[in-house]
């Protein structure tokens, strides 16, 4: 539900006094989107603009106008639809569905339990990659070639370990 009180100990918020056009260009909404909202609960500062127009505290409308937003996100706004809660309704049963499908699939996992293995298989990497270092007395007497394909070929043992952990396969 949207909280339209403000606490009696907050101070009241005091904006721009704007008009419902000037609001509307702050909001990158037309004029009748604000009808709306005044329809769903935003407030008027008065009726004195020109013509008797509505004006309006700019600093109040951006505050009722979040916490109308989030309501909506939430789901605590008491003016949705009956589309839009049969939208909701559908969406959250396909969301169901999916799941259970993963879950039937096994295409979860523990988070823990992946990092785990993950940080297990850089440490492998890792060490192996380090370890190419003490092959250098081995390579003194190569051609640079040869030397690039023994340094290569020892990445790739270093890269088909890691491709052997099944958490990231």
């Amino acid at each position: 539900m949207v909280n339209r009180s403000r606490k009696k100990t907050e101070k009241p918020l005091s904006g721009n006094i704007v008009s419902q056009s000037e609001l509307a260009r702050m909001f990158g909404v037309g004029r009748d989107k604000i009808n709306g909202f005044i329809n769903k609960g935003m407030s008027i500062y008065d009726t004195k603009g020109r013509q008797k127009a509505k004006r309006f505290d700019s600093a109040v409308c951006i505050e009722w106008y979040t916490q109308h937003s989030v309501a909506q996100v939430t789901g605590e706004d008491e003016h949705l639809s009956f589309d839009e809660i049969k939208r909701r309704t559908v969406l959250t049963d396909l969301k169901i569905k999916e799941i259970d499908l993963m879950l039937k699939e096994e295409r979860f996992a523990d988070i823990d339990l992946v990092l785990e293995d993950l940080a297990l298989a850089l440490a492998v990497v890792r060490s192996r990659i380090m370890s190419i270092k003490n092959i250098s007395p081995q390579l003194e007497h190569l051609e640079e070639r040869e030397i690039e394909e023994k340094i290569g070929a020892e990445v790739v043992l270093a890269l088909e370990e890691l491709s052997e952990f099944g958490v990231l396969t």
